[in-house]
């Protein structure tokens, strides 16, 4: 079972600190959502999960996990900080879809997702059947299967980022990050996407961290939740002991309704007005 755990992370954006020692362990099997407020810093604890930034100070430590024999060298050992992995290593363990990916080049779906093998594979083999196989599997556990060979500039926005999360989900990660995976999305792509993660998770076996301002969505779809405010973490656990009303009041500034709903089998939130302190 792969583990990440967060230890004591401070980062800085010139002289001003964005992450003031946050402290966090997650496994896979879960979905976890990381919620807060615009500039609480949840999307820089991402890129410092993911290696994309260096925290000034503290750790981002990973453990149990699985790399094919190839890329096991003699540095590698059983609990490593995500920094000493090459980037090829690091790949195999996690992946990220961003908040504002594009994609301007006129590449099929099949092509933009198979991308997501070159770090497994290297160069890919149009005709390699094993690959191709196992690319449209990924397609149809993503509902994309269908549009194989579509140029992606025909896609919808909900389209495009079930795509991105097939590419991501080519590398064969043990951890899938996805920064805003709900932004600008019309409804019914919004649940459609959150549907997809549960699948996912139920059917690989991978550990999910979302970074969302949308709490309606967490409430419902999140297994754990990490709350944020000014850099620092002010609460964390279980979904339904952390989503309160209180909550929402104190960190979002909003008066609320959160009760559990027999039909969602979990937690539902209703934003009712703004909390005039």
């Amino acid at each position: 079972m792969v583990r990440l755990d967060v230890d004591g992370v401070r980062f800085s954006h010139g002289s001003k600190e964005v992450l003031k020692g946050v402290d966090l362990d997650v496994s896979n099997g879960e979905i976890v959502g990381i919620l807060g407020e615009n500039g609480s810093g949840k999307t820089t604890l991402l890129n410092c999960i993911n290696s994309e930034y260096r925290p000034s100070s503290g750790t981002v430590v990973v453990s149990g996990f699985d790399l094919p024999p190839e890329e096991r060298g003699r540095n590698i050992k059983e609990v490593m900080d995500i920094q000493d992995f090459t980037e090829s290593q690091r790949s195999k363990i996690i992946a990220t879809v961003e908040q504002n990916s594009q994609q301007s080049f006129p590449f099929t779906v099949m092509e933009t997702v198979r991308m997501g093998r070159y770090s497994r594979t290297g160069m890919f083999d149009d005709d390699d059947d094993s690959e191709n196989e196992f690319l449209c599997s990924v397609m149809e556990d993503v509902g994309i299967l269908e549009f194989s060979d579509c140029s992606i500039s025909e896609l919808s926005g909900g389209e495009w980022r079930r795509v991105m999360i097939a590419q991501a989900l080519a590398q064969e990660p043990e951890v899938l990050l996805l920064d805003e995976p709900t932004l600008h999305l019309d409804i019914s792509h919004q649940f459609g996407l959150m549907d997809l993660c549960k699948r996912i998770v139920r059917q690989r076996g991978v550990l999910i961290v979302i970074v969302t301002h949308d709490l309606q969505i967490a409430a419902r779809y999140c297994d754990r939740v990490v709350v944020m405010k000014s850099g620092e973490i002010v609460s964390k656990g279980l979904t339904r002991d952390v989503i309160t009303e209180r909550m929402v009041r104190d960190v979002f500034h909003m008066n609320s309704r959160v009760e559990y709903d027999e039909d969602l089998e979990g937690l539902a939130v209703t934003l009712i007005s703004r909390y005039e302190c």
